[in-house]
């Protein structure tokens, strides 16, 4: 058929996965406790869940965005000060909580630092990647957060805003890496890439001006894709793989969603991405509330028409903060 499948960890997969990370972090935590090390958590998880992080031997939570929070938590930690005022910061004191105020937002991206590279054995992942894949890929963030507004997404540390680095920021770290790491790919891990308008065309001419050659591959949506041309920009300056939310066949299900996109969108960008040489990948995601079967054969069908070059399968599951979650509880609690 041409294409290949990737299961996307399922709802009980994914809750199981999580249940693994929880634990192993608890234990990280024993361990450090036993050495008198600090422990200082910063993640979704820790975000929804300080008190259990906290209860286990964390000796703080770094609540949403981490970077400046830690640093001025060193600082303070260093200097043998008190580190519960400092904004982004979740203690725990006798069987209560102190949550200090929350951190201000970065919207300037350009002012964090590159990744310190230098910390990283990077001969050695170089290696052990051409080894697996015969190239040098490596994970680049480039925005933070998403606006739009699917109901069964929940967003602990960015909610809907969306700030994007500048695309000569971006363009800047890619020579780095080129020079430094020689990397030949990049897996740009946003939510959504070039969100901001012209930002896929003023990426693709800088990457031309540069004198660039990279593959890479990003995740955006199919009505982004379908504005402004980008998908000749992404393809003018190395885009490889597209993944996109198609999420379902059902525009009924879509809908439900809030996914604010429709099949005739989902056909139009696959058709264009394949004219431009870049693969269409597309997530799916089957159990949402209220579908049926014939639902499922729509989707079904759908890739059977478009043929995307992946697949990922997800079984849908309520997130704490999601629509979902809230109306799983408002039915759990009308039929007890």
């Amino acid at each position: 058929m041409g294409y290949h499948a990737t299961l996307r960890a399922s709802g009980n997969v994914v809750r199981c996965l999580r249940s693994q990370k929880q634990r192993l972090a608890f234990t990280m935590c024993k361990f450090a406790n036993e050495k008198n090390i600090p422990v200082f958590v910063n993640s979704s998880d820790a975000t929804d869940h300080f008190e259990k992080y906290l209860q286990k031997g964390a000796t703080a939570v770094l609540k949403g965005e981490g970077e400046f929070t830690l640093l001025e938590v060193l600082k303070s930690q260093f200097a043998g000060h008190e580190i519960n005022a400092i904004p982004g910061v979740i203690t725990q004191k006798d069987s209560g909580f102190i949550k200090a105020p929350p951190r201000e937002v970065v919207t300037n991206l350009d002012e964090i630092p590159f990744p310190a590279f230098d910390l990283a054995d990077m001969n050695r992942y170089r290696s052990e990647w051409i080894k697996k894949h015969g190239y040098f890929s490596i994970n680049m963030s480039t925005t933070r957060g998403c606006p739009f507004k699917c109901n069964w997404c929940a967003k602990p540390i960015y909610g809907n805003r969306y700030n994007s680095r500048s695309p000569e920021n971006v363009v800047n770290e890619i020579k780095l890496l080129q020079t430094q790491f020689q990397i030949d790919h990049i897996w740009f891990c946003d939510d959504i890439f070039g969100l901001k308008p012209g930002w896929t065309r003023q990426f693709a001419e800088l990457i031309k001006q540069e004198g660039l050659k990279i593959k890479y591959k990003i995740q955006s949506r199919v009505d982004l894709l379908l504005q402004e041309n980008n998908i000749e920009a992404l393809a003018e300056s190395g885009c490889d793989i597209v993944w996109v939310g198609a999420e379902s066949g059902s525009q009924k299900i879509l809908d439900a969603m809030d996914k604010g996109t429709t099949i005739s969108q989902i056909e139009q960008a696959t058709y264009l991405l394949k004219k431009h040489h870049i693969k269409p990948a597309f997530f799916l995601q089957f159990g949402y509330p209220g579908e049926t079967d014939e639902d499922i054969n729509l989707t079904a069908k759908m890739v059977s028409k478009l043929l995307p070059y992946d697949i990922g399968i997800s079984v849908s599951y309520p997130l704490p903060g999601d629509q979902v979650l809230r109306e799983c509880k408002i039915t759990v609690k009308s039929e007890n």
